[in-house]
């Protein structure tokens, strides 16, 4: 019986210790679990490596342990630039950054009027955006931003999300023969009733 209540005792004793130090690693932890350094491992092209750790909201001394990668991700998937993102914990005290960046493809002409806010970077009543492979227009074309990219046009705005993939794919289409991969493709105009009725064979830099 003596030896019994002995073993219970010592797995209670065993069971606070754990208990206590987890409570210590949540509340006030060592400093080796303190993060020292973040560091992005990624090539970047479109945004900066202190750029990205200030967005990520990690500082130097956060508890690595209780770190959330969720809302580290959620945070970076907020610029537009960035598409993926992947988060690496490296104990004792370093977060590991890789983003995969937008590669832009071309530019979607999109009307003005449709617009909140003035475009830095568009034509006579239109503005533009910056599209993807995917057919995604991510953002609006902002001085700095690429712009020797082919003009997509005549879209209206409730036909974007399903005919901007097909133009994007109509373009890569267009630019892997030999001919007209050697010249670059200037603007593809959606036609409402025909379809892509315009493809231009000659590389134009929009300003």
């Amino acid at each position: 019986m003596k030896k019994k209540i002995l073993r219970i005792l010592g797995v209670v004793s065993v069971m606070v210790c754990v208990v206590g130090f987890s409570v210590l690693i949540l509340v006030r932890p060592p400093s080796f679990l303190r993060i020292t350094e973040v560091v992005v491992i990624s090539p970047l092209k479109h945004v900066s490596g202190f750029d990205l750790i200030r967005l990520s909201g990690v500082k130097k001394g956060d508890n690595i342990v209780t770190l959330s990668l969720a809302k580290v991700r959620q945070n970076l998937l907020r610029y537009p630039w960035i598409r993926e993102v992947r988060l690496s914990r490296r104990i004792p005290a370093r977060l590991l950054i890789w983003v995969e960046e937008q590669e832009p493809v071309a530019l979607l002409e999109y009307p003005e009027s449709a617009s909140n806010t003035a475009s830095t970077a568009s034509t006579a009543g239109t503005a533009l955006y910056l599209v993807n492979y995917e057919g995604v227009a991510f953002k609006k074309a902002e001085s700095g931003d690429p712009k020797d990219l082919p003009i997509l046009t005549g879209i209206a705005q409730e036909e974007i999300a399903s005919r901007l993939p097909s133009l994007v794919a109509l373009l890569k289409t267009i630019e892997d023969l030999d001919l007209v991969g050697s010249l670059g493709v200037s603007e593809i105009r959606w036609s409402g009733t025909g379809g892509a009725s315009r493809a231009a064979v000659w590389r134009a830099t929009h300003e």
